[in-house]
């Protein structure tokens, strides 16, 4: 994670950028490389000093040799992604958060994934 902006009032207020890229020959794994990044932090909000958000993309490229060994059966293909979340603070030890993701699936003829989601949490 590299911050790109901190607040020089609060220094635990800040919002940057993370990445990670991975790669391998693709035999025996199924994986050739992989692939993610995105945007996120504290909030910015004033008075909501424990919220935190992001945006992430990934994608996740399949081996030449998986595709052609699952053709016959289930064909693959490449699969990315992207989710948003917002972590809203009720307490500094409690936390509700809402979360997006749309994704496209490794296998051919599957729809398009939309999934949203909310968690409560307890920090103790």
């Amino acid at each position: 994670f590299q911050s790109l902006w901190v607040d020089p009032a609060e220094e635990t207020r800040h919002w940057g950028v993370f990445g990670q890229f991975g790669i391998s020959d693709g035999n025996p794994n199924p994986v050739r490389f992989v692939a993610n990044g995105g945007i996120g932090g504290r909030s910015m909000i004033p008075g909501r000093t424990y919220d935190t958000f992001g945006v992430g993309y990934f994608y996740l490229g399949l081996s030449d040799n998986f595709k052609a060994l699952a053709r016959p059966f289930l064909p693959q293909r490449d699969e990315y992604g992207v989710e948003l979340f917002y972590n809203l603070a009720v307490t500094p030890w409690a936390r509700f958060t809402t979360d997006f993701q749309v994704a496209r699936p490794s296998t051919v003829g599957l729809d398009t994934a939309i999934i949203p989601g909310f968690r409560f949490q307890l920090l103790f």
